[in-house]
C-alpha cells in the first residue's frame, strides 16, 4: 500500500509542472488515504506518517481550483510549486510507521476529524498563499497579489476554533467530598509523544460516578505522563 504513497510522491516531485500529472498524484494519494481510512474504520489521523500524508493531500486538494482558475491556467510554477509543496509533506511522511491503534475514547467523536480536516484545509490555503507571494514578489502581476489576499482570507475564515473543552473531557475539582477519583489513561495519541490521555472521574461511594466537574483541555490531558500521575 505503501507504494501508492511512493508513486505519488515521485509524480508530485517531478511531473506536477502538467496538470494531468499533478491530478494522477493527488488520485494515487487520496487512493492511499481511503485504502488506510477503511483499514482503521475512520480518517487516518493518529500518528506523523498518516498526519503528514493527510496534510499533503489537503494540499492538493486545495490547489485543484487554482489549477483552473483564469490567471494560473498557463502557469506551470504554480502547479509545480504545490506539486513540491505535496510531495515534501508526503516524502516527510514516509520513515515514520503507521499506526492502526484506535482513537482514545476522549477524541472518539465525529467532531474530532471535522475539527483536524477542516485545520489541515486552512493551512493547505495558507501554504498556496504563501506560494502566491512569492510569485508576485517574482513576476509582479496584480492577479496574483488579489488571489493571494483571497487565499489568505478564505483560510481565515474557515480555520476552525481551538478544540472544545467540552469536547475533549472532564477532570473533577477535589472539593468535592466524599469522592475517590479514579485515573483513566489511554494509548498515546501520536508518534510524536509518549504522554497518554488521562482522565480524572468522580466516584461516589458506591461506585457510581458523579457529574463532571472542571473541564479540562485536550493539551493539558496529553501533557500528563503515562506514569506516575494520580487524580
Amino acid at each position: 500500500m505503501k507504494l501508492l504513497l511512493i508513486a505519488a510522491i515521485v509524480l508530485y516531485l517531478f511531473g506536477s509542472f502538467r496538470r494531468p500529472v499533478f491530478i494522477a498524484a493527488l488520485t494515487l494519494q487520496l487512493i492511499y488515504l481511503g485504502l488506510r481510512g477503511a483499514a482503521l474504520g475512520r480518517l487516518p489521523l493518529i500518528g506523523p506518517q498518516d498526519t503528514l500524508t493527510f496534510f499533503s493531500a489537503s494540499i492538493g486538494l486545495m490547489a485543484i481550483p487554482f489549477l483552473y482558475a483564469r490567471d494560473l491556467r498557463s502557469s506551470s510554477t504554480f502547479s509545480w510549486g504545490t506539486g513540491c509543496l505535496a510531495g515534501l509533506f508526503a516524502l516527510m511522511a514516509l520513515p515514520f510507521p503507521t499506526l492502526n491503534m484506535p482513537l482514545p475514547p476522549i477524541l472518539n467523536t465525529y467532531w474530532f476529524e471535522l475539527h483536524v480536516a477542516l485545520a489541515f484545509f486552512a493551512y493547505a490555503l495558507f501554504g498556496i498563499g504563501a506560494l502566491l507571494a512569492g510569485m508576485f514578489l517574482r513576476y509582479r502581476e496584480k492577479s496574483l497579489l488579489d488571489l493571494q489576499y483571497k487565499t489568505a482570507l478564505v483560510a481565515t475564515v474557515s480555520s476552525p476554533p481551538p478544540w472544545s473543552q467540552e469536547a475533549s473531557g472532564v477532570i473533577t475539582p477535589g472539593e468535592h467530598t466524599g469522592c475517590g477519583r479514579q485515573r483513566s489513561c489511554g494509548p498515546p495519541y501520536s508518534g510524536f509523544s509518549t504522554a497518554s490521555i488521562c482522565i480524572c472521574v468522580c466516584r461516589a461511594p458506591n461506585g457510581n460516578e458523579q457529574s463532571p466537574g472542571l473541564p479540562l483541555s485536550a493539551s493539558a490531558l496529553l501533557s500528563l505522563p503515562t506514569s506516575g500521575s494520580a487524580c
